[in-house]
């Protein structure tokens, strides 16, 4: 059994692997028969990852705290709170891709609502909740890798290559990839 080694450039890719990451999220619900579509688009250190599935939980919390800041500022915990709730690995994955941009917007299409939530080191700066009856469903993560972490731009080739190779999991699900520049 021949396994594929990667280069060191593609080891040390962490743009990469916070993209490829985003898209795992969207993957799972795809297989869960959830989404018909994932886009990334990826320039220089900025991304955007968007599918068209359910959408994070809006009005969700969990031991007190809404969903959407669990999962993104989990890193937080305690979360300020005087008797916190046991620690949960549910949104690690999500808090520490936050702490690595400079800036993150989580862009979250539930029902007729949207809710958007802007990032900056890990950090909630603001976040808003409108009326949104004619967008579809799912969720749009946009941001920007910390300059001080991602020293070269995210490797385009081993991305689309790794897109790629999803393909043959994903039947019925487009992918498409930098058919417009992230932002």
């Amino acid at each position: 059994m021949s396994q594929e080694i990667a280069s060191p450039a593609a080891r040390t890719d962490l743009g990469g692997a916070v993209i490829r990451s985003l898209v795992l999220y969207s993957v799972a619900e795809a297989q869960a028969g959830h989404v018909s579509e994932i886009a990334v688009q990826v320039q220089g250190c900025s991304f955007e990852v968007s599918d068209d599935g359910r959408g994070h939980s809006i009005d969700k919390t969990i031991d007190g705290t809404p969903y959407l800041s669990f999962i993104y500022e989990h890193l937080a915990f305690p979360f300020g709170l005087s008797a916190p709730g046991a620690v949960q690995l549910q949104g690690l994955g999500m808090s520490l891709i936050n702490s690595l941009c400079e800036e993150l917007q989580v862009q979250v299409r539930r029902g007729e609502q949207q809710a958007t939530y802007d990032f900056a080191y890990g950090q909630l700066l603001q976040q808003r909740r409108e009326l949104a009856p004619s967008l579809p469903s799912g969720n749009s993560l946009r941001g920007r890798l910390c300059a001080a972490l991602a020293a070269q731009a995210i490797d385009q080739v081993a991305l689309l290559r790794w897109l790629e190779g999803l393909r043959p999991s994903l039947p019925g699900v487009r992918i498409r990839f930098n058919e417009g520049a992230p932002g």
